[in-house]
């Protein structure tokens, strides 16, 4: 992680989604997000955007 500091995260593909932070509360904070993100991607996809 030091060399990827502003990273929070990554996604693996056949793995899914790995987070980290400083504390375990910030690590789900992250995986919360990116859940978010998903979602409203997917929601968009379905409208055709």
């Amino acid at each position: 992680m030091k060399k990827l500091p502003t990273h929070v995260g990554f996604i693996i593909k056949n793995h899914g989604i790995y987070c980290w932070g400083k504390t375990l509360e910030d690590a789900q904070k992250h995986l919360e997000a990116f859940e978010y993100i998903f979602k409203i991607l997917y929601f968009r996809s379905l409208k055709g955007f």
